[in-house]
């Protein structure tokens, strides 16, 4: 059976465009579909029923997807190598159309946000290219004050189980946090408006873009105005960031309570994501002295990078609130944690942090190979946005830290 797709929304109204200017045909009704299948037979010898033809346009409901022949057929009369031709010049017009008037708006700082909502409620975020538009155009709403086209966006419907997408989101909704963490009272004040009906906020702006440092302050705040939240983990993750909000203030009792909501959660499910894991397993060691589950935790994860995210924050917890990681050997388990390929941006990111964390663990334990080996490794440029001051600093920390005993290793 020939391959077949379904036309989006973009391409059809191409297609139409193209057509209609092609042949000075309006496609309206089924007269003009036969008077189309007819001009091409005649004078392009390309042979597309006039039924197919009221299917591709919507003039009667389709039954079936486009034969992927059919569509080649019809855009080479209209100058394409093939329909994936036609897709590639639509896209490039559709991106360099919309830059131009990024770049105008980005002068002028005033924006049309009907032309601008128009122009990217057909993203999918499958390029890099339309993460960093929709970047642009959420820092133009923000300078501009235009709420209501950003409410809209961050209800577009995206799909954030991918991964990918996910990663363009987090880039593309950068400026919310860094305006947040600015002071700007007015879109802290939009967004805990909005966070409650939208997991698009939920998922990327407190799941990602987590603020320790913000956790009494907006970020705090930010989480308490979501009371309940599709998302199969949210509660879990409310509760163990609560848990950690409440020690930070302390509110020791508070901080027992919501880590015991947690413990709930994660006894509850066969499987959970390892970095809210390793909060729970560094929180019931801080307030508890519990020591008895990290392991159990650790060894429930599927593989090495699972576990790496497990250590990276469980360790760090550990040493941000003064207990002693050298006791724990849990870091030394997992044997080479460069042996991993095809990573992504943000799985680099990971690995990065990694490093930082040997390094301040065999500091710790007195071991100066492994700590110059791995802080070696380590690239300050690649720390995140929201937790890159406190990787920063350890790093500075420690390579100036007895600068004469490392050179000896060097």
């Amino acid at each position: 059976m020939p391959a077949s797709l379904q036309l989006n929304q973009l391409e059809n109204q191409w297609l139409f465009k193209l057509v209609e200017k092609q042949f000075d045909l309006q496609i309206v009704d089924s007269y003009s579909c036969q008077k189309l299948s007819n001009e091409l037979l005649i004078n392009h010898k390309t042979s597309i029923s006039y039924n197919t033809i009221r299917r591709i346009f919507g003039i009667i409901t389709p039954k079936f997807q486009s034969s992927l022949y059919t569509l080649n057929s019809l855009v080479s009369v209209l100058g394409f190598t093939n329909f994936r031709h036609f897709q590639s010049y639509i896209e490039k017009y559709k991106t360099d159309a919309l830059n131009e008037v990024l770049i105008r708006y980005k002068a002028t700082k005033s924006i049309n946000s009907n032309l601008l909502f128009e122009s990217i409620q057909h993203f999918n975020l499958q390029s890099w290219e339309e993460a960093f538009q929709l970047k642009l155009i959420i820092d133009l709403c923000i300078t501009t004050n235009h709420y209501d086209l950003l409410s809209k966006i961050i209800q577009l419907p995206l799909d954030i189980k991918d991964q990918e997408v996910h990663h363009k989101l987090y880039v593309a909704y950068q400026d919310i946090y860094l305006n947040a963490l600015a002071g700007n009272q007015v879109l802290i004040d939009f967004v805990s408006a909005e966070l409650p009906n939208s997991i698009y906020l939920q998922s990327i702006i407190l799941q990602t873009y987590i603020d320790e440092t913000n956790l009494t302050g907006f970020y705090g705040d930010w989480l308490i105005a979501v009371k309940a939240s599709p998302l199969s983990d949210f509660a879990f993750f409310k509760n163990v960031m609560l848990c950690q909000r409440a020690y930070q203030q302390n509110e020791i009792q508070s901080a027992q309570k919501f880590l015991n909501l947690a413990l709930k959660e994660i006894n509850n499910k066969v499987s959970a994501h390892p970095i809210l894991m390793a909060r729970v397993a560094a929180w019931e060691i801080i307030l508890n002295l519990n020591e008895r589950n990290y392991l159990t935790y650790f060894e429930r994860l599927n593989n090495d990078f699972e576990q790496i995210n497990f250590n990276l924050f469980f360790y760090r917890l550990l040493y941000v609130f003064n207990q002693d990681i050298s006791k724990i050997n849990l870091i030394t388990k997992i044997k080479d944690q460069n042996a991993f390929k095809k990573l992504s941006v943000f799985e680099k990111q990971i690995i990065n942090k990694y490093n930082l964390m040997l390094a301040l663990y065999f500091d710790k334990t007195s071991d100066n190979n492994n700590a110059l080996k791995h802080i070696n490794q380590v690239d300050p440029r690649r720390f995140d946005v929201n937790d890159g001051q406190w990787f920063n600093e350890k790093y500075k920390w420690l390579k100036s830290k007895n600068i004469t005993k490392w050179a000896e290793y060097s």
